[in-house]
C-alpha cells in the first residue's frame, strides 16, 4: 500500500523552490508529525468500531469502566478489557459511524449532514447480533477506504461518485472532534449516543463475572477415558449450570476459590461416533452463568485426542501484544524497547554492538542451536536495559561470550538461554558481569530464568571495588554446571571486593540445580568484612535462597560473613556431598553474621542434607550458622541432622538431573 504522506512529501519538495532549507525541513517535519497523528487517529476510529460491535452482541455486561483522558477501559463480564476512544485532535475529516433502525452500520463522510448504509455487494452490513461484521477504513494515497472482511478495501465515494479526501484543502477540518455524541456511565449502565443518535446501552454490573481462562486457546484435546480440569473465573454469580456438552462428555463444576472454580471435563471411553442429533456442533462445552435478570455465557471446545501442547514461541506472544515475565520483570510491547530477532542456525552470531554501549533498551530474541552467540573484540559494558530471550521454549540457544560485561546502569536479563562460560577462564576480567568504575547509581538487575550455566570456572558476577552495584540480583529455574578443579573455592556472587552491601540490596536464589561432578568449596553469597565491622546504615539486605538443589557444592559458609542488616529466607534446600575422600572442612555452615546490632529477620531452616564425604576418616558437621556468628536462630541446637539414607531416586551428573524422592517432593529444585 502506498503511504499516503509519500504525497505530501512530494507537495513539499515541489515547494522547496521558494523557500530556504530551513523551512522546507520545518515543513516536511510537520507533515510527518500530521501523518503520524492521522495514524493513530484511525487506529482509534477502527478500534471505536470494534468495541461498538462487541458491545452490541446480546448479554454483553459490564464489570468495570476506568475512564482516564478521554480513554474508557471497560472490563467485560467475560473477562476481556475494550478501550473506547472519546475525542481525538484531528485535522482530518472522519467518517462517522451509526447504526440505522434495521441494525446496520451507516456511515457519514459529510460531518453528520448525511448518513447512507455500508455496502458489501450490493448488500448493507450488520452491525448487531452473532453475524455482524466489523468496517475498517483507512488511509491510501490521502483518499479513504473501507473494508468489510480486513482484507479487500475499496475507495470511498459520496453522493456523487468522488473518492472521499481524509484531509480536506482549507481549514474545514475541526480541530478536535469526538468520535461519539456524548459517553455516559451512569452507574447502572454505559450509554452510548452515536453520532447519528442511535444509542448503545450496555448494562453495569459490578463484580459479576464468569469466562474461562485465556490460556486455553483452539480445541482442547483429551484422551478417551481421561479427564481434564479447566479455570473457570467467577464471581457474583448466583446459578451457574452446563447448557450444552458434546454427546458423551461429562462436566462437573466445582466450587470457586479465590475466584476460580475447577471444571473437571472427562472424555467418553470409546471414539465411536455419536448417533445423537445436536443442532449446533460436537465440540462445544458451554457454561450460563446469571445474575438476576443478567447472564454471561462462556464456552470451552474439546475433543478426543490426545493434548500435545503448543511450542511457546516468545516473540510470537511479544508481537501479540501479550506479558512476557523474566522473573519479578515484566515486558510488552508498550514498555518502550527495540526488538531484533537473530538466529544461530549457519554460523556464530556476534552480539556485541546488539550490547555494547547501547543507548535505548533492546529485547533480542534468539533462535537456532547449531552454533552459538558470542561477544568478541573486548570487555562490554551495559548503559541500559538488555534482554537476551531464546524464542522458542523448547530450545536454548548458546551464548558464549568471550569476554566479561560491566553492568553501568540499566540491566541484563536472559531467559531461555545457554550461558556457556567455556571462554571466560582464569585470567583477567574472565568473569562474566562486573560493576562498573563510571556507574553514578546501582544497575537495575541482572535476571536469569529457565537458563542453564554451563563450564563455570569463575563466578557469575564478581564485584570490584567500587561502590556502586545492583539493584537486584534474581536468579531461577537454573541448572549451573561448575568446571573447576576438585576442592578450589567457586563463589556464584562474589561481593569479597565490595566496600559494603548498600549496593546489593536484594538477592533471589530459588529452584536452581548448582552440581559438580567432583565436590568443591562452594559459597552461593560471599563477602568480606573490608572493614565495615557495624553496619553503614539503616539498609536492609534481602536475601531468599530456596528450594535449590546443591550437589557436591560446599563451602566453609554457604552465605559468608554479613555485617550488614539483613532479611534471610533460607529453606527447603537440598544438599548432597559425595564420598570422595574430601577432606574440605570439618563443618559447613549455612550463613555467618557478624555485624554489631545486626539484627535482621532470619529464617533458615527445614533444609536437608545427605552427605557422604569421610576425609581423613572425620564425618563433617552441618551448622545452620558458624560457631562465632552473633545472629543466632535460640533455637540451641546448631547441629543439622544429615540423612542416614540418601534422598534421591536418580542421579545423573552428566545431565544434571536430580529426582528426588516422593517424601522429598517438596524440596530442592522443582
Amino acid at each position: 500500500m502506498k503511504k499516503f504522506w509519500y504525497v505530501f512529501m512530494l507537495i513539499a519538495v515541489c515547494l522547496a523552490g521558494c523557500n530556504n532549507t530551513d523551512d522546507l525541513e520545518d515543513d516536511i517535519n510537520d507533515l510527518k508529525k500530521r501523518v503520524t497523528s492521522l495514524e493513530t487517529q484511525i487506529n482509534d476510529l477502527n478500534n471505536n468500531i470494534e468495541v461498538i460491535r462487541e458491545l452490541c452482541k446480546e448479554g454483553k455486561t459490564i464489570t468495570n469502566i476506568d475512564h482516564t483522558d478521554g480513554v474508557y477501559t471497560l472490563t467485560l463480564s467475560d473477562g476481556s478489557t475494550l478501550k473506547l476512544v472519546e475525542k481525538t485532535s484531528t485535522s482530518a475529516l472522519f467518517p462517522l459511524i451509526g447504526i440505522n433502525d434495521e441494525g446496520n452500520w451507516q456511515v457519514s463522510y459529510d460531518n453528520g449532514n448525511t448518513y447512507t448504509p455500508i455496502l458489501v455487494n450490493g448488500q448493507p452490513v450488520k452491525a448487531k447480533g452473532e453475524d455482524g461484521i466489523t468496517p475498517k477504513f483507512r488511509v491510501n494515497d490521502g483518499y479513504w477506504e473501507v473494508s468489510t472482511d480486513g482484507n479487500n478495501y475499496t475507495q470511498v465515494k459520496d453522493e456523487n461518485g468522488n473518492p472521499v479526501k481524509a484531509i480536506p484543502d482549507d481549514s474545514s477540518a475541526p480541530s478536535e472532534d469526538s468520535f461519539f455524541q456524548k459517553v455516559e456511565n451512569t452507574g447502572s449502565s454505559l450509554e452510548i449516543t452515536l453520532k447519528d443518535g442511535t444509542v448503545v446501552s450496555v448494562p453495569v454490573v459490578k463484580d459479576f463475572f464468569c469466562y474461562f481462562d485465556e490460556s486455553y486457546t483452539g480445541i482442547q484435546k483429551i484422551a478417551a477415558g481421561n479427564s481434564k480440569e479447566f479455570d473457570l473465573h467467577i464471581k457474583g454469580a448466583e446459578n451457574v449450570s452446563v447448557i450444552a456438552a458434546p454427546a458423551g462428555w461429562t462436566v462437573e463444576i466445582g466450587d470457586a476459590v479465590e475466584e476460580v472454580a475447577k471444571v473437571k471435563v472427562t472424555a467418553p471411553s470409546t471414539t465411536a461416533p455419536s448417533t445423537r442429533a445436536i443442532a449446533d456442533n460436537t465440540k462445544d462445552i458451554a457454561i450460563l452463568a446469571s445474575k438476576g435478570v443478567h447472564a454471561q455465557l462462556t464456552k470451552i471446545q474439546v475433543e478426543i485426542g490426545e493434548d500435545i501442547p503448543a511450542i511457546k514461541d516468545y516473540k510470537a506472544d511479544y508481537e501479540a501484544g501479550k506479558d512476557i515475565t523474566i522473573g519479578e520483570l515484566t515486558i510488552n510491547k508498550t514498555s518502550g524497547y527495540t526488538m531484533k530477532s537473530f538466529d544461530a542456525s549457519t554460523e556464530d552470531v556476534d552480539l556485541s554492538n546488539e550490547i555494547n554501549n547501547v543507548d535505548t533498551p533492546t529485547l533480542l530474541f534468539l533462535t537456532g542451536t547449531a552454533n552459538k552467540f558470542i561477544t568478541a573484540g573486548g570487555i562490554k559494558t551495559i548503559k541500559t536495559n538488555i534482554i537476551l530471550i531464546g524464542q522458542l521454549e523448547n530450545e536454548q540457544p548458546v551464548f558464549s561470550p568471550e569476554f566479561c560485561t560491566k553492568l553501568t546502569t540499566g540491566g541484563l536479563a536472559l531467559k531461555n538461554i545457554v550461558l556457556d562460560m567455556n571462554s571466560l577462564d582464569g585470567s583477567s576480567n574472565k568473569t562474566y558481569f562486573l560493576n562498573n568504575a563510571n556507574a553514578t547509581k546501582n544497575a537495575e538487575w541482572l535476571i536469569i530464568e529457565d537458563c542453564s550455566i554451563k563450564n563455570m570456572q569463575k563466578p557469575i558476577y564478581n564485584a570490584a571495588t567500587y561502590d556502586k552495584g545492583i539493584d537486584k540480583i534474581e536468579i531461577t529455574n537454573t541448572k549451573i554446571a561448575c568446571d573447576i578443579e576438585p576442592a578450589q573455592n567457586l563463589p556464584l556472587i562474589n561481593l569479597y571486593n565490595s566496600s559494603n552491601l548498600d549496593g546489593y540490596p536484594k538477592f533471589v536464589f530459588k529452584n536452581n540445580t548448582v552440581y559438580s561432578n567432583l565436590p568443591i568449596k562452594g559459597q552461593i553469597w560471599a563477602w568480606n568484612d573490608k572493614g565495615a565491622a557495624t553496619p553503614i546504615n539503616s539498609n536492609i539486605v534481602n536475601v531468599n535462597i530456596s528450594n535449590n538443589t546443591f550437589m557436591n557444592f560446599i563451602g566453609t559458609n554457604v552465605l559468608n560473613k554479613f555485617y550488614m542488616k539483613a532479611d534471610i529466607q533460607m529453606q527447603k534446600n537440598v544438599f548432597y556431598g559425595a564420598d570422595a575422600n574430601y577432606a574440605n572442612t570439618k563443618s559447613s555452615s549455612f550463613y555467618s553474621y557478624y555485624g554489631e546490632n545486626a539484627t535482621g529477620l532470619i529464617q533458615v531452616s527445614d533444609n536437608i542434607v545427605f552427605d557422604e564425604s569421610t576425609g581423613s576418616g572425620t564425618t563433617r558437621s552441618w551448622l545452620t550458622y558458624h560457631g562465632s556468628s552473633k545472629l543466632q536462630d535460640g533455637s540451641g541446637s546448631n547441629k543439622i541432622s544429615i540423612l542416614e539414607t540418601t534422598p534421591f531416586a536418580t542421579i545423573d551428573f552428566s545431565s544434571g538431573t536430580f529426582t528426588l524422592k516422593a517424601e522429598y517432593k517438596n524440596y530442592g529444585a522443582q
